[in-house]
């Protein structure tokens, strides 16, 4: 081998391990350089292509993140709207607590059927649109019941926050995420449920966060069940439950979001906010074509879901402390406009 071609071989092996260096923003050279380029790009996540990255963005922020498709296996589609329900929840001259269940990708939600006067008050569980604290609903409802023949969850998340005066602030709130199958357990016999009764303390032991009663809002984001990726019928608005699910529907593998307040002064209720990211395929005779096709993506919701968790393990409940506004000597956290998911 002549010097010439000697020279020019090394001359590539050292471009390429300053390349493999810089990398892995590391100074060393050699094996060591090597070694943590491959460390670097195994941590960066080959499957995290452009609309996983998307997807995961819009799980951690579905208020305000720009609309995207599921990454769902197969390859069903539809169309993509964001969904809002706010309401002031049980604002009676007893009422100190209450509890929500909402599990987005069937349309269902409820609340205690009968007043919470204390923590250990037992309940059993009624549709959301026939309690006392007025005729709301699930987010998207009334829209989805009468124009959409199926959808499904995107994203979704659920905000609670204090609507009362500073000095009255006082009780506390739960908050999580759990299996619908769990949470089909409060529901009445008739919906497939086990018409199990609760208090607010059984439900701040099924939630992954509790706290006091915070100045500023508190925030808990949902995430797919393996089940979640199936779309599924909305059905119409009837005397029945929101998507009437009966018990051949299976509930299990599906989540929910579950929010509990007590100890709340009298007449003030609870502020509640749900936000709804889903697909949906429009009824008959509705004039509507499903155009939007699904965004393919390498990556797995698994796999979107374990790269969020290494990024921060907490990444769906945004506590008070998280969103600023701490009372008392308790240095102020970042504010939401400025915490965002590095992935």
């Amino acid at each position: 081998m002549n010097n010439s071609s000697y020279s020019k071989q090394l001359n590539v092996r050292n471009r390429r391990e300053r390349q493999q260096r810089a990398a892995a923003g590391t100074k060393g050279g050699g094996k060591k350089g090597v070694r943590l380029a491959r460390l670097n790009q195994a941590r960066t996540g080959n499957n995290m292509d452009a609309s996983a990255q998307k997807y995961a963005k819009l799980l951690n922020d579905p208020c305000n993140a720009p609309l995207t498709e599921g990454i769902y296996p197969g390859t069903g589609g539809g169309i993509v709207s964001r969904l809002e329900m706010d309401a002031i929840l049980y604002t009676s001259a007893t009422a100190t607590g209450g509890i929500v269940v909402w599990t987005p990708g069937l349309g269902l939600m409820y609340v205690n059927s009968t007043t919470i006067t204390a923590d250990t008050t037992s309940v059993n569980f009624s549709p959301i649109y026939t309690v006392s604290a007025g005729a709301i609903s699930p987010p998207g409802f009334s829209f989805l019941s009468t124009t959409a023949q199926s959808f499904r969850c995107v994203a979704a998340c659920a905000q609670m926050s204090y609507p009362g005066t500073e000095s009255n602030r006082s009780g506390a709130i739960s908050m999580g995420v759990m299996d619908a199958g769990t949470a089909a357990g409060f529901l009445p016999t008739a919906a497939g449920g086990e018409n199990t009764a609760a208090t607010t303390a059984t439900v701040r032991q099924l939630s992954q966060h509790s706290e006091r009663t915070p100045a500023a809002l508190a925030e808990v984001k949902w995430f797919p069940g393996e089940q979640d990726g199936r779309f599924f019928s909305y059905g119409a608005v009837t005397a029945g439950l929101p998507a009437n699910p009966t018990s051949n529907v299976d509930h299990e593998g599906r989540n929910s979001i579950v929010l509990g307040w007590s100890g709340f002064p009298v007449n003030t209720g609870c502020r509640i906010r749900l936000v709804l990211v889903c697909e949906w395929n429009p009824a008959v005779n509705q004039g509507l074509m499903a155009t939007v096709q699904p965004k393919y993506s390498k990556a797995s919701v698994v796999e979107v879901l374990t790269r969020m968790a290494k990024a921060d393990p907490n990444w769906y409940i945004r506590a008070s402390q998280a969103l600023g506004s701490v009372m008392g000597n308790i240095p102020m956290f970042k504010t939401a406009a400025n915490m965002r998911l590095e992935l």
